[in-house]
């Protein structure tokens, strides 16, 4: 009897010991949330400069997305806030190109975004500004400019206009001395001193911006 009741002993401590491991388990990944996945989104549409289009496509659709179930949601006002700054970027550039139709295309779209965005307004200003320069261009005859045979009534022309407009003038002549040429028979007839600038050209020209 004690002999058996040693082998059940031996054979519970045999079994104890061969107890399975198992194995550690692989963490599990943090399940992303609907809001992570649409900034996700928008911003792959931000640096493919989809901002306000494709229509069911965009940055600014999916930053509005994630701002009705969070409104304070600082990646997305951030978002919005760069779609207007890059919108108005674009604008800038296009103004000062002299592409104004482009610019407030631009603008357009910024407002979309946030109308009430401070930087707007001086992008607005910028582009009217460059829309009220006015230029008028007088081109002349080389060899009379080269000769110094350029008639009175061009240059009284030219002179009619700068008076009438204070406009500012772009002297551009083949050499220096043809540019100071044009400049004083210019000067002889305004009433002011002419405010010029001087470019070379082999094309002989009075450029008046207003």
């Amino acid at each position: 009897m004690t002999r058996i009741v040693a082998l059940s002993f031996a054979w519970l401590l045999f079994i104890s010991g061969c107890t399975v491991q198992q194995s550690p388990r692989t963490p599990e990944r943090p399940v992303e949330s609907p809001v992570d996945r649409l900034l996700a989104a928008a911003e792959i549409n931000y640096n493919n400069n989809q901002l306000t289009t494709p229509r069911d496509n965009n940055a600014l659709q999916k930053y509005r997305a994630v701002l009705e179930q969070d409104p304070r949601n600082p990646s997305a006002l951030d978002g919005l806030n760069r779609i207007v700054e890059k919108y108005l970027a674009w604008a800038r550039d296009h103004a000062e190109d002299g592409n104004l139709t482009k610019a407030r295309l631009y603008v357009a779209r910024a407002e979309t975004a946030d109308p009430s965005h401070p930087n707007i307004k001086p992008v607005v200003n910028l582009i009217n500004d460059r829309e009220a320069q006015k230029t008028t261009l007088f081109t002349l005859r080389r060899q009379d400019v080269l000769e110094r045979n350029t008639s009175r009534i061009a240059f009284d022309s030219i002179a009619r206009h700068i008076t009438n407009n204070r406009a500012f003038t772009t002297i551009r002549a083949p050499d220096d001395a043809s540019g100071r040429w044009i400049y004083q028979e210019l000067n002889a007839r305004v009433p002011f001193r002419v405010e010029a600038a001087f470019e070379a050209n082999n094309t002989p020209s009075v450029l008046l911006s207003r």
